[in-house]
C-alpha cells in the first residue's frame, strides 16, 4: 500500500514538472530520485562547511536507532510559489512525523554531536522543494 501510494505521488509530480518545464525551461527542476521530504535539517547554513569536518557515521547511527517510531502520513495537496521556488504542499495526517522530528531533536541534543537543529527556524511543515528558480521567470 506505502509503496504504491510513494509511486502515484512521485509520477503526479513528475507530470506536474514536465508540464511547467514548458513553460519555464530554464529553472532547475529537480530529478524524481532527489525528491524528499524533509524530516529535520541536522546541520544546515554553515559557511565553509566540509562534509569530511564531521564523522558522518556517528550522524548517520542516530537515525539507524529510531526503530521505535510509528510510520508517518503525509497528504500532497496543492502548491506554494515563492521568490525563490515551488514547493508541493503536504499535510501530516496524525502526530507521526511531529513525534519522529521531536525524537531526533532530543537524540542529537542527547549526543555530543555538533548541530544546528532549529538555529534558523523549528521545522513544522511537510513540504517537497520541486523546483528552484535559477533564472527569471519567463511567464
Amino acid at each position: 500500500m506505502m509503496k504504491c501510494g510513494i509511486l502515484r505521488i512521485h509520477r503526479k509530480i513528475t507530470e506536474f514538472l514536465c508540464e511547467l518545464k514548458k513553460v519555464e525551461p530554464e529553472q532547475y527542476y529537480y530529478p524524481e530520485e532527489e525528491l524528499h521530504l524533509t524530516i529535520l535539517s541536522i546541520i544546515s547554513c554553515i559557511s565553509g562547511f566540509q562534509l569530511a569536518d564531521i564523522d558522518t557515521f556517528s550522524y548517520v547511527g542516530i537515525f539507524k536507532r529510531m526503530q521505535d517510531t510509528e510510520s508517518i502520513s503525509i497528504k500532497f495537496e496543492g502548491v506554494t510559489i515563492s521568490t525563490s521556488c515551488i514547493l508541493i504542499q503536504g499535510f501530516p495526517i496524525g502526530e507521526g512525523l511531529n513525534e519522529l522530528r521531536n525524537k531526533l531533536r532530543n537524540r542529537y541534543q542527547e549526543s555530543s554531536l555538533h548541530t544546528t537543529i532549529d538555529s534558523r527556524y523549528r521545522l513544522s511543515t511537510a513540504h517537497v522543494t520541486a523546483v528552484r528558480f535559477t533564472s527569471q521567470l519567463i511567464n
